[in-house]
């Protein structure tokens, strides 16, 4: 196996059939790509999934994210569809987000190349079904254009980043420590694989498609309930993650910590 696909969910419509269509589209042969879905809900649909999974005649794992706290817990389980990658070059995106037919090519191109870890942009769409691009790497908005740049703070997205199963590996995965409230482990991830020397490419002609429109509901509420900033960070009121990527980079911290490791 060449590429592990994953994609994590804990929302109760998140767009599979239309992955597992962009995915049968792909130009890279199918025999050397699996998908490795991660999902909070399979207590509610395990059996339908499954039947999605194995109509679609694709390499396929089905990972049952079972998290170690209340709330979101997007580390823990990225890190639980990582640990059975097969892939050597492990492609993460988010879910309610499709390929364009050449994405897969292109990122194992980018392993040849010699990349540890690698970031494309992606498309965004709303209930017009209009395909904008709005990221701001690309625009230019948030001025980061370029590869020096990118590859820290506000920049690594898990919409659309990869890396090889050695580099996740090394810095010891994704920081479980994020988990509990939603954001940043993604941010946090991409930092240390720049400060343990890993080669890092941006490719903003790489796209994936996200749709952004009324079913993109948002996940954090809904594990959370009433939840709110409470700590300070840089001024003002922020969620409790903020102010530990803060502190993860102050600190230089290159390993993540992991299940019931201590911070």
């Amino acid at each position: 196996m060449k590429v592990s696909i994953i994609c994590i969910t804990a929302r109760r419509m998140p767009g599979l059939g239309r992955l597992l269509d962009s995915l049968n589209q792909q130009t890279f042969p199918k025999s050397d790509f699996e998908l490795i879905y991660g999902d909070r809900l399979w207590e509610e649909r395990e059996e339908a999934v499954l039947a999605l999974l194995d109509e679609s005649g694709l390499n396929y794992q089905y990972v049952k994210d079972i998290p170690n706290q209340p709330g979101p817990c997007p580390a823990g389980a990225r890190n639980a569809c990582v640990s059975v990658a097969k892939g050597k070059w492990v492609l993460s995106i988010d879910d309610l987000t499709f390929l364009e037919p050449d994405t897969v090519q292109r990122h194992y191109e980018l392993y040849r190349a010699g990349f540890d870890a690698a970031a494309g942009s992606y498309l965004e769409s709303g209930d017009d079904g209009e395909w904008k691009v709005t990221d701001g790497r690309v625009t230019n908005e948030g001025g980061i254009v370029s590869p020096d740049d990118f590859t820290i703070w506000m920049s690594w997205w898990g919409l659309h980043t990869a890396f090889t199963k050695k580099a996740w590996e090394k810095i010891n995965g994704f920081d479980e420590a994020f988990d509990g409230v939603y954001g940043m482990e993604d941010i946090d991830f991409g930092h240390r694989l720049k400060m343990s020397g890993s080669a890092m490419a941006w490719e903003p002609t790489l796209l994936v498609r996200c749709d952004k429109g009324s079913s993109h509901n948002d996940t954090h509420s809904q594990l959370i309930p009433n939840n709110a900033p409470t700590s300070w960070a840089r001024g003002s009121l922020k969620w409790r993650n903020d102010k530990l990527i803060d502190y993860c980079r102050a600190m230089n911290i290159v390993r993540g910590t992991r299940g019931g490791e201590k911070s």
